[in-house]
């Protein structure tokens, strides 16, 4: 047995070799392919990359706009389809006068309302299946902000405007590509996923476009317009006519990189570029048309800048008449000694400070000399010094008190008076022998 097992250990030994090596060698050499969705550049860059891409394809030539005011700064904006990617409705008056204008002359404009709010119960605010007649019956209960409902030019104008699509609490839209977020932790609450869709059918098309509804809808404000079209419940998709074109309001941006490929959003995008048939160019305004604290300023409040501007204006006028002339150009000879002290003289007699520095040194010079000249003044008290050198000097006893002892007169005959009083009370000592 020995024997046996002796000889079998080196075969099996060799098979675990050849296992070990081949594994190894599927592990580490062999090269294998694995997808993995990751975002480029150019798309980070440009939100607009794959309907840029898209139309092209399907010869619709584009040119990429980063703001409105860009677009419309350009001697004209070129005939076809001009998209407002991320704009929901921001713009100024005139901005909305040149779009509608440019629409008038055949051309087709998509944009998105501004957000209105939260819409307090589902009810059915547009027309029917038809897409023919606008309802005025039900309207729905929102919370609108004003100042945003009066930035939204083009939404007042056809009487459009963007809110939320509530939800019941007990179920979650499912959404294609984009996974469902989670919103009761027991598998008993867990929401059921339905589809939330919009059902879109193009005039002269033979089949309908579903187009996603989870997020946002559209609904009508308090004067609205007849539509030439719209989705089923007129919720995702509204086209208004407008001269020889046509304005589409659509709930959401369905063309961005991250809706394109959902649903039929593709082949939405290319049917309403496809609206203007006389010419097939698309101009792409991809990001919010943000102005500049200059220009908004411009805007809110042009005839107070004109005002302040000339008020500014008469000002200086008047400045330079009153500042007169220029000064000569100074003398730059060093000056004598006596003219420093003159001038620090009479900054220090300008200020409260300066007033006691003087009078203290003063103080300090005379009472030096009258301690020398008359030695028992160092065992008399305040009053009684004041008294003796009264009778011995022939000053008054108010002078005195006010040279040796005050604080700095604030007026500046008193304040001479006090320094008066120490210079010829310290010159009557000093000419003693």
């Amino acid at each position: 047995m020995k024997a046996k097992f002796s000889q079998l250990i080196a075969p099996l030994l060799t098979v675990l070799l050849i296992v070990g090596l081949v594994w190894w060698w599927s592990a580490n050499m062999e090269r294998r392919w694995e997808a993995k969705n990751q975002t480029s550049d150019a798309a980070v860059k440009n939100s607009m990359l794959g309907a840029t891409r898209l139309l092209a394809r399907h010869q619709h030539p584009v040119i990429l706009e980063e703001t409105l005011s860009g677009a419309l700064l350009k001697p004209s904006l070129p005939a076809g389809t001009l998209i407002l990617a991320e704009n929901y409705g921001v713009m100024t008056v005139p901005q909305a006068n040149q779009l509608l204008g440019w629409v008038a002359r055949g051309n087709t404009l998509i944009a998105s309302p501004t957000w209105g709010g939260v819409e307090a119960k589902e009810t059915d605010d547009g027309p029917g299946a038809t897409g023919k007649t606008p309802a005025a019956k039900s309207k729905p209960a929102s919370v609108f902000p004003r100042e945003a409902d009066q930035a939204d030019q083009l939404g007042q104008h056809f009487g459009v405007k963007q809110v939320t699509s509530l939800q019941r609490p007990d179920q979650i839209c499912r959404r294609p590509g984009i996974p469902a977020i989670p919103i009761a932790t027991k598998a008993a609450d867990a929401p059921t996923e339905i589809d939330c869709v919009a059902s879109l059918t193009l005039p002269e098309a033979t089949y309908p476009l579903r187009l996603d509804a989870s997020s946002f809808k559209l609904a009508s404000r308090r004067q609205t317009r007849e539509m030439l079209f719209s989705d089923d419940d007129a919720k995702a998709v509204r086209v208004f006519a407008h001269g020889k074109g046509r304005v589409v309001f659509v709930a959401e941006n369905y063309f961005n990189n991250l809706y394109l490929p959902l649903y039929d959003h593709g082949e939405l995008l290319l049917d309403l570029a496809g609206l203007n048939q006389d010419a097939a160019q698309v101009v792409i305004v991809k990001r919010l048309d943000v102005p500049s604290w200059c220009q908004a300023l411009w805007a809110l409040a042009p005839l107070t800048l004109i005002a302040l501007g000339v008020a500014l204006l008469l000002w200086a006028w008047r400045a330079v008449r009153r500042f007169g002339p220029m000064l000569p150009e100074p003398d730059l000879a060093r000056r004598s000694l006596m003219e420093h002290v003159d001038a620090s003289s009479r900054w220090l007699w300008k200020t409260e400070k300066g007033r006691g520095i003087l009078l203290a040194a003063a103080r300090a010079a005379t009472e030096k000399i009258l301690l020398r000249r008359i030695p028992e003044l160092h065992k008399l008290a305040e009053q009684e010094k004041i008294a003796h050198l009264a009778s011995l000097s022939g000053f008054s006893y108010a002078d005195l008190t006010a040279a040796l002892y005050n604080v700095p007169a604030p007026r500046p005959t008193e304040f001479t008076r006090q320094i008066q009083t120490l210079q010829r009370l310290r010159k009557q000592y000093e000419r003693q022998p």
